[in-house]
């Protein structure tokens, strides 16, 4: 018999969806692909590269129920505002600001902001809510809760995210939906001079995160760990039971002309000390950089 989550359960994880960033999508590097996505033919008013909410039609076409989705932006301060105009026929004039970041599988610096947290009730009933949901199975989102987190508890993070670009993201998921999973380093494990040996060299080469463990950049990285049993990945159950399986973040192909928008404001990870991560520094100053110049640092 599957459980709903709690309403005082739902309410928290719309609180924190909304600290994490519950106004878009824009994932960017300087090695991303160099056109934009942009679907539906264009319109004035509005800079079709800038993240934008999707219209209600367009959320069905795909599968999705858009009364649904839990924290969609409307256009409200300050995590996202309202455009004179829709950027094209799939989008509408709801414009995401808060802009959240995330390392892919090879450790290049994307951002991205957040559509919306879903339920399986999200999905409809038809062909295109069966594709949607093995959409939403296919493509993992890695998170990083502190140590001390409740299970399940996504917030507050140690460090950024990470997710697979791979297996024709772009041209396969429209809707960029992500299946949630938690990284978690095993206390059980981590102990031992081989552990310490190897977690000392990944910290090394990336540095450390809020909790003073090794950031973990790469997929390879990630998938080693995991083999030696030094760290847990878990996903979030898909009944809903323990809150959002899956988040929508559809990501900007190319962050740069503008993509970042001058109100844009970036949402980190940050340290007791209200910096971020030290190896985590690319994330600030690429945006800030594509935010007043349109393109990365040189």
């Amino acid at each position: 018999m599957r459980r709903s989550p709690s309403r005082s359960r739902v309410s928290m994880l719309i609180a924190a969806v909304a600290l994490l960033a519950i106004s878009g999508v824009s994932l960017v590097s300087a090695d991303s692909p160099k056109s934009g996505r942009s679907s539906g033919s264009s319109a004035t008013g509005a800079n079709p590269r800038q993240p934008h909410d999707f219209t209600d039609a367009y959320y069905r076409s795909n599968g999705l129920d858009p009364a649904r989705i839990v924290g969609r932006p409307r256009g409200q301060l300050p995590n996202s505002t309202l455009d004179p105009a829709a950027p094209d026929s799939t989008h509408n004039n709801v414009r995401k600001l808060s802009t959240s970041c995330t390392w892919d599988s090879s450790g290049h610096a994307w951002y991205f902001t957040v559509s919306g947290i879903m339920f399986p009730n999200v999905f409809t009933s038809d062909a295109a809510g069966v594709r949607a949901r093995q959409i939403a199975d296919s493509y993992v989102l890695y998170d990083f809760p502190r140590a001390a987190n409740a299970q399940y508890a996504t917030f507050p993070k140690r460090q950024e995210a990470m997710t697979d670009l791979g297996h024709g993201y772009f041209s396969n998921n429209p809707l960029g939906i992500w299946r949630i999973a938690h990284v978690k380093y095993n206390p059980a494990t981590i102990g031992t001079s081989d552990a310490q040996r190897r977690l000392g060299d990944i910290a090394q080469r990336n540095g450390t995160d809020v909790d003073g463990t090794p950031l973990i950049k790469t997929m390879s990285e990630l998938n080693d760990l995991r083999s030696r049993n030094l760290v847990t990945v878990t996903l979030i159950p898909s009944d809903g039971s323990a809150g959002p399986p899956w988040f929508l973040c559809p990501i900007i192909e190319d962050p740069r002309n503008g993509a970042i928008a001058p109100d844009a404001f970036i949402d980190r990870t940050l340290r007791p000390n209200g910096q971020p991560n030290p190896g985590e520094l690319i994330f600030t100053t690429g945006f800030n950089s594509l935010r007043k110049t349109g393109d990365f640092p040189h």
